[in-house]
């Protein structure tokens, strides 16, 4: 199996730090099948078709959004005027601005549950914007190509700038999904949510299964699949990421900075801390 081969009638344009992008329009009853080894967002501006990803298809048209996994087996089948727009990009890219992405209640769906949950929620959980939300899109998917067409100086920060302004009006569009009384991604949604609205406060388990409507199994199994790591782990990491920006921001007491993040027990923190980071809170402050 070929890597990296793309479809006949869409036009690969250079990478920029990690990033690539792919457009064109499709009407072949197959398109070539292929993997490569980054990570796509693929948008749907026009037409329909059949999008197979490993033993699984899918039926997508004008509006659908939604991420393929590097390595995942795909290609379209019946495909009519199928109009894409495909961004690749490594996952270090997303990796290093994971901290404020986290911020964007629709993250963890688009990025993580949808395409771990896909095929028991049968493609249900993909976001699908409006002609309105297409319409503001494409603008910016004009800006991210004319920056390929021409490169010049400055071309990492601003490809890196809009493929982050594109990922967070994703992100925000399907903070919008209605997920109720769907297991999965929707309840794995709500459960990052509430750890990301509530980490200053005590979480329990119990807490967390009262929301997603999960057993406390099932949760911790999720978080061991998606995350490897248990749910106080999780948390533990985004409230020293939430310290963190207190200790380089501001002169807040360590005792109360650790409070204000969750820790109820300042020798915790400290032991924490040091154990993530290396190094004590206070020695991280006086870098």
């Amino acid at each position: 199996m070929k890597r990296e081969m793309y479809h006949a009638h869409q036009n690969r344009l250079s990478t920029i730090n990690g990033i690539s992008i792919t457009s064109g329009t499709n009407n072949e009853e197959i398109t070539p099948k292929h993997i490569h080894d980054f990570d796509e967002i693929v948008i749907v501006l026009g037409g329909s078709g059949y999008q197979h990803i490993n033993s699984e298809s899918y039926f997508v048209s004008m509006g659908d959004v939604f991420i393929v996994k590097g390595e995942a087996l795909h290609y379209f089948t019946d495909t009519h005027n199928l109009s894409l727009f495909n961004i690749g990009f490594q996952p270090w890219v997303i990796d290093y601005f994971t901290p404020l992405l986290q911020q964007l209640p629709g993250y963890h769906t688009l990025f993580v549950l949808e395409p771990a949950y896909r095929k028991q929620n049968k493609f249900s959980q993909k976001l699908h914007l409006d002609a309105a939300n297409i319409q503001t899109l494409s603008g910016m998917l004009t800006d991210l190509s004319e920056e390929f067409q021409t490169p010049r100086p400055g071309s990492e920060f601003i490809v890196t700038s809009l493929f982050m302004q594109i990922t967070g009006f994703l992100c925000r569009k399907h903070s919008d999904l209605t997920t109720e009384g769907t297991y999965g991604a929707g309840a794995g949604a709500k459960i990052i949510e509430y750890i990301e609205k509530n980490y200053m406060d005590t979480i329990t388990l119990e807490q967390l299964s009262q929301v997603s409507g999960m057993s406390k199994n099932g949760i911790i199994a999720m978080f061991k699949r998606l995350y490897g790591m248990t749910p106080v782990k999780y948390m533990n990491n985004l409230r020293l990421y939430k310290a963190c920006e207190l200790l380089k921001n501001t002169d807040m007491p360590i005792s109360q900075l650790a409070y204000q993040c969750g820790f109820a027990d300042s020798n915790y923190f400290a032991r924490v801390f040091k154990e993530q980071r290396g190094m004590t809170p206070r020695e991280y402050r006086g870098r």
